[in-house]
C-alpha cells in the first residue's frame, strides 16, 4: 500500500508541475519556444535511450551476463561524449555484473572483464553503429535469455552476435 501510494503521489506531482508549465506556456503564447526547448528534446532523449536499450540486449540468448548484453567501448571522441552523458551505460556487461559499481568505474572493469572472458568478446563494439544491425536481425523476434531455448538444443546460428 505504501508503494503504490508513493506511485500515485509522484504521478500527481509530474501532473501539477506539467500542467503549472502547460498553463505559463499557453497564458504566454509560448508554444513554439516550448515545442523547440523541450518536446523536441524530450522526444529524442527518450528515442534514443530507447535504441541504446535495445541494442545492448535483443536478440541474445545466453545464460549469464556477458552472452546477454552487448557493450560498446568506444574510440571515437564523439562516441566516448555521448557514452559519457548515458553515464558509461554502454559498458553494458560490467552494468549488469556488478551493479554497485560507479559509472566512472565502467570502463576499466569492462577491460578486465572481457580480458578475462575472450569467448565473449565478439558481443563489443566500437560504436553503436556497429551494434545496431546486430539488433535490428533480431527485431522480428525480440526474445532476451536462454529461457526461450528449446531444452537439449543448441543456440540457432541467427542468434548468436556473430
Amino acid at each position: 500500500a505504501r508503494a503504490r501510494y508513493k506511485c500515485y503521489r509522484d504521478v500527481a506531482i509530474m501532473l501539477i508541475v506539467l500542467g503549472a508549465a502547460l498553463y505559463v506556456v499557453a497564458v504566454n503564447g509560448w508554444w513554439v519556444p516550448f515545442i523547440i526547448a523541450y518536446v523536441i528534446p524530450e522526444l529524442l532523449a527518450a528515442n534514443m535511450q530507447s535504441w541504446r536499450r535495445l541494442t545492448e540486449h535483443v536478440g541474445l540468448y545466453g545464460d549469464d551476463t556477458l552472452a546477454l548484453t552487448r557493450s560498446i567501448v568506444p574510440t571515437n571522441p564523439l562516441e566516448l561524449f555521448y557514452c559519457r552523458v548515458m553515464l558509461n551505460e554502454n559498458y553494458h556487461a560490467s552494468h549488469h555484473k556488478k551493479a554497485s559499481i560507479k559509472w566512472t568505474d565502467l570502463p576499466d572493469d569492462t577491460e578486465t572483464l572481457y580480458r578475462e572472458n575472450e569467448d565473449v568478446r565478439k558481443l563489443t563494439f566500437n560504436t553503436y553503429f556497429k551494434a545496431i544491425p546486430h539488433m535490428l536481425k533480431e527485431l522480428g523476434d525480440p526474445r532476451i535469455g536462454s529461457q526461450w531455448l528449446l531444452e537439449g538444443k543448441d543456440i540457432p546460428a541467427a542468434r548468436t552476435a556473430s
